[in-house]
């Protein structure tokens, strides 16, 4: 309201909570033991990641910004070492307070307890704090229903379970750099398209197999990738509901499930990252960068966004409209 609800100042706060974000996720990942330089990859390939832009850059997404602050700092506590009483108020209230920035972050209880199961707090801890963030979600989901009379269950129930599975493995794929050559803000949800949810199913079984060669050598980096990749699938949860009912796969709704998947894939060895995972977070970074710059003059205005969105995806009726 001070800066007159103009699109430069929506801008400009969501570009500061970005830097927020950022600094907040690598701050974390140093808490949670990754070594300076792993902490700085790490946040260096959230900060890059070809989603971010569309969260960053379109000015009214500033919920979903937000609603990763207040995630990031629910996750932050529950995995710290204070007293579980006090993890648990905070939690508890960081859950409702990432509800108000956005309903789906309300996605996050579960996550929060199986991140500190697999932690040092054992499976009793992980479903304490489970609890303490679900209470936060009930609090908030009790007034949210109270005064708006929806649910995101309703939403749930207006599409078939089959679409929102598709929907759900498709989002899962934009972890690698392969979905961004269409049209990120208005990618079309085509339930015959099989190629984005066998990239997605394949991505969630990386994390697995991952966790299985690590075990033996080293354990808690075994878990982490196990907690990052429960993360991962859990958060993007409300986007499987959310797709098929638009009928548009936004790109913009993995910007907290990859700041969350990203911290708890922090491994907490202290040392320095090995240089294969250290090389490929970089070379992944670098190819992001490569599409995340070009992407962010995009949405100068409207018509350049539309018209960008057209040009990757000619036939995209979505995009024709919007344009």
């Amino acid at each position: 309201l001070a800066f007159g609800r103009t699109a430069g100042a929506f801008r400009a706060l969501n570009v500061a909570l970005h830097l927020g974000n950022i600094a907040l996720l690598q701050w974390l990942c140093r808490r949670r033991g990754a070594s300076a330089l792993g902490a700085a990859v790490l946040a260096l390939f959230f900060a890059v990641h070809p989603v971010t832009p569309d969260a960053v850059c379109w000015s009214s997404d500033v919920y979903d910004l937000a609603a990763t602050t207040a995630v990031l700092g629910a996750l932050g506590v529950a995995l710290s070492r204070s007293p579980l009483v006090a993890r648990a108020a905070g939690v508890a209230l960081l859950t409702l307070i990432a509800g108000l920035c956005k309903e789906s972050a309300v996605a996050v209880v579960p996550v929060v307890g199986i991140a500190a199961a697999l932690g040092r707090d054992g499976w009793r801890g992980g479903l304490a704090l489970l609890g303490a963030s679900g209470l936060g979600a009930a609090t908030y989901l009790g007034a949210h229903g109270a005064i708006t009379a929806q649910s995101y269950a309703a939403a749930a129930g207006a599409t078939a379970l089959g679409d929102q599975l598709l929907a759900g493995l498709g989002a899962a794929s934009w972890l690698t750099p392969r979905r961004f050559g269409g049209a990120p803000m208005a990618h079309l949800f085509d339930p015959t398209e099989r190629f984005g949810p066998a990239l997605g199913a394949i991505t969630l079984g990386g994390f697995g197999v991952a966790a299985i060669a690590m075990w033996r050598r080293d354990r808690r980096a075994a878990l982490a990738a196990i907690a990052a990749g429960t993360a991962w699938a859990l958060l993007l949860t409300p986007a499987a509901v959310g797709i098929p009912l638009i009928g548009v796969q936004a790109v913009r709704y993995a910007y907290l499930p990859l700041a969350a998947t990203v911290l708890l894939a922090a491994s907490a060895d202290g040392g320095a990252p090995a240089r294969g995972p250290l090389a490929f977070a970089v070379a992944f970074a670098a190819l992001g960068l490569v599409q995340t710059l070009p992407r962010t003059h995009a949405f100068m205005d409207d018509g350049s966004l539309w018209s960008a969105e057209l040009e990757a995806e000619p036939d995209n009726a979505y995009a024709a409209g919007s344009l």
